[in-house]
């Protein structure tokens, strides 16, 4: 079993075992505490410095885990990937989104998403299912009529243009994007997202936007 700790990266092994971690919702100090090791050494490992097999194996038992998963070459397709297909694609309106749901599971059909265009509502927001189960990353397509709501939250934004000619307002300065142009904000800076003014008068509605930002919700370290 040495040779198979010694023959896989270490920074692979630290990764999986966070993963693990944090499935449990454990701190660093907890799992210490379960291995009967120094907090120092969950530290060491997770961050790919290597420890000894020993220490590896005490840490296996603590979150009981196999070994030999924890070593194999390939990992466990459901743990290191989501993948969202069309096929999944559930619309909801981005103020709903923006006030709390966050379940892929209903919502609209892309060939009923009109249904939720209101006087109120010009935004739309598609909730990609390609999240891992510990992951931080949260993508969406937004599919922008008029002005989406304005939004604040912790965190970092990624904005990419899909297509159309979007204005992304940051604060009192506006941002214009057109397709394949992108940008990076603080998103605790209040925001909102709109097609800019030439789309408008041409016509060329909707403008669709990629978002990936980073939860917010609080992780255990």
């Amino acid at each position: 079993m040495e040779s198979a700790i010694s023959a896989i990266d270490p920074e692979i092994l630290g990764a999986r075992v966070r993963r693990a971690r944090l499935r449990l919702g454990i701190s660093i100090r907890d799992l210490a505490q379960r291995a009967g090791i120094d907090k120092n050494s969950i530290l060491r490992l997770e961050q790919g410095r290597g420890t000894y097999p020993s220490t590896i194996l005490k840490v296996c038992d603590a979150l009981s885990l196999h070994i030999a998963g924890l070593v194999r070459k390939t990992p466990i397709e459901s743990e290191a990937v989501a993948v969202h297909h069309t096929k999944d694609d559930r619309w909801f309106a981005f103020a709903d989104v923006a006030s709390g749901l966050d379940d892929v599971q209903h919502g609209k059909l892309a060939s009923e998403r009109h249904e939720l265009l209101t006087e109120s509502e010009h935004a739309l927001l598609l909730l990609l299912r390609s999240r891992l189960t510990e992951g931080r990353l949260l993508s969406n397509v937004i599919e922008l009529y008029g002005a989406s709501p304005v939004r604040s939250h912790v965190g970092e934004e990624f904005v990419y243009c899909l297509s159309g000619t979007v204005c992304v307002t940051i604060g009192a300065s506006d941002h214009i994007l057109e397709e394949g142009d992108s940008l990076a904000f603080w998103s605790a800076e209040e925001h909102v997202y709109s097609p800019a003014q030439c789309a408008i008068e041409a016509g060329k509605l909707p403008v669709r936007i990629l978002s990936v930002r980073m939860d917010d919700k609080p992780r255990k370290a």
